[in-house]
């Protein structure tokens, strides 16, 4: 069994979150001109929290075998942490790309949408975890 847990431990956890990082920064790259979105209210914030949520589930796919020792709350709280910290990193980087800018609404939406991510994975956790107490009780 311990075998198995640190096997899942591995990088291969880890690569779905950087490959979505580099993405995020490629993305970022692109100048203002060049990003051709709908014309709705807030569509880019919409944008931001939709990737920050799939970031914010591959953070809790490759810090998930870590939950064996540290409680769900922390891993939760680690993933939303990783993810607006990219959030902000994100932001400063577009300050730099022409006809692009910074804005504190757009990690906000990063933060909302790693916490999106993070509250449907702690639910699940604790839902399988109280299962799993239940099947052992009526053992």
């Amino acid at each position: 069994m311990v075998v198995q847990q640190r096997a899942e431990l591995s990088v291969k956890r880890f690569l779905p979150m950087l490959l979505l990082m580099i993405m995020i920064f490629i993305l970022s790259r692109q100048p203002g001109d060049a990003i051709l979105l709908p014309d709705i209210v807030n569509i880019d914030k919409a944008c931001h929290l939709l990737e920050y949520t799939v970031l914010g589930a591959s953070c809790l796919y490759a810090l998930h075998p870590a939950a064996v020792k540290l409680m769900p709350i922390t891993i939760c709280c680690l993933a939303m942490v990783i993810c607006t910290a990219y959030g902000i990193t994100d932001e400063v980087h577009q300050m730099f790309v022409s006809g692009r800018d910074s804005s504190a609404a757009d990690v906000a939406a990063d933060f909302l949408g790693a916490l999106l991510a993070a509250g449907i994975w702690w639910y699940k956790f604790k839902n399988r975890r109280l299962l799993e107490d239940l099947n052992h009780a009526n053992i």
